[in-house]
């Protein structure tokens, strides 16, 4: 199995140290990693421009997706 590369570990390592705060956030359903960005996932889209996450932190995108809320099947 591969190792991951640097930038996937740093994506990691600023997504764990930013999830907590981030899921707290009213509206905010999940965060996970992108390919190259963290992507944070809106119930709706009032939701996502009520929301103080940037477009960048630590100088990797954050890719802010409206999916609605999820549900276990």
């Amino acid at each position: 199995m591969a190792e991951p590369s640097n930038s996937n570990s740093r994506l990691r390592q600023v997504l764990d140290i930013h999830t907590p705060m981030w899921m707290s956030m009213p509206g905010v359903v999940a965060v996970g990693l992108g390919e190259d960005c963290i992507k944070v996932y809106y119930a709706d889209e009032q939701t996502l421009k009520a929301t103080s996450i940037p477009d960048e932190i630590e100088n990797l995108r954050v890719a802010k997706v409206v999916s609605g809320r999820f549900e276990a099947q």
